[in-house]
């Protein structure tokens, strides 16, 4: 059987070059992504059908600062094996999530820098669910994954 896969994805940047003097170096970008499988063996693929990330930055001489949100959509998993309370239409899902992310970036001297990495700044969790179409929304949640944040800090340098 074959499988196809359609949909679109989009990217945009722009720097806001038009701001006055003391706004001037931020720059924003958004993407994001639609895919859908069609054919006979969609059942062998599982992407993930909605994406997109879209973000703003300030750039100067002596830091960068950076703010990154991620968006990820319902995706399909497996499918769960039919018995005597489960419909065959059952399918375990992960749930969306979104993501932020922040960074920051300040020059102290010519060749060092102090620098921070904020990974999933808003300790946004990992669900799962499983469902068919007749799961009524109160009992489709299934589990949590709670990674936290990860916050990262250092000095760089270099020679």
């Amino acid at each position: 059987n074959t499988v196809r896969m359609e949909g679109f994805d989009f990217n945009y940047k722009q720097a806001l070059t038009l701001l006055p003097p003391w706004a001037r170096g931020v720059q924003v970008f958004a993407n994001g992504s639609a895919l859908r499988a069609t054919g006979g063996a969609t059942s062998n693929f599982t992407p993930v059908p909605r994406t997109a990330s879209w973000g703003v930055s300030l750039t100067r001489e002596k830091y960068v600062l950076r703010m990154n949100w991620n968006y990820r959509g319902r995706q399909r998993l497996s499918q769960v094996a039919a018995g005597r309370s489960i419909d065959s239409a059952t399918y375990n899902w992960y749930a969306k999530r979104l993501f932020l992310d922040l960074t920051g970036e300040y020059k102290f001297r010519k060749k060092f820098a102090l620098f921070a990495n904020l990974r999933n700044f808003n300790n946004a969790t990992e669900d799962f669910e499983v469902k068919n179409p007749f799961t009524p929304a109160h009992a489709r949640f299934r589990q949590s994954q709670d990674f936290g944040s990860l916050w990262t800090f250092g000095v760089k340098s270099s020679f």
